[in-house]
């Protein structure tokens, strides 16, 4: 605020005003209190479109209070069942894969043509 007093009083802003306005001290009185509460709604409207947490300190909180949660508190965790199926997975070896990529030169070149 101290600012916008030195641009309103000390500078030679509203002089050429004068011959215009009677009493020019109102006038940069009015303009003061009108510059100040304007920067007021600019102050204010930047704390409202900026946030004061950041997103990383906010993922570490969340975290902070998950491990509080499930450690001191004691709470228990979400019932999950898993099902697993007893299927056996196909490791036989190929003598050559079927992709592009790991065929050799001479076949490389045989696609393409």
């Amino acid at each position: 605020m101290t600012n916008a007093a030195l641009c309103v009083f000390v500078m030679n802003t509203f002089e050429r005003f004068s011959d215009e306005i009677y009493n020019l001290v109102y006038f940069k009185a009015w303009m003061f209190i009108i510059f100040q509460y304007f920067l007021f709604g600019l102050m204010g409207l930047f704390s409202m479109l900026v946030s004061d947490v950041p997103y990383d300190v906010e993922v570490q909180l969340q975290r902070q209070s998950f491990i509080n949660n499930k450690i001191i508190d004691k709470v228990a965790d979400e019932i999950e069942e898993v099902n697993l199926e007893d299927k056996t997975p196909d490791l036989t070896v190929a003598d050559k894969d079927d992709g592009v990529y790991f065929k050799d030169i001479a076949e490389l070149f045989l696609i393409g043509s």
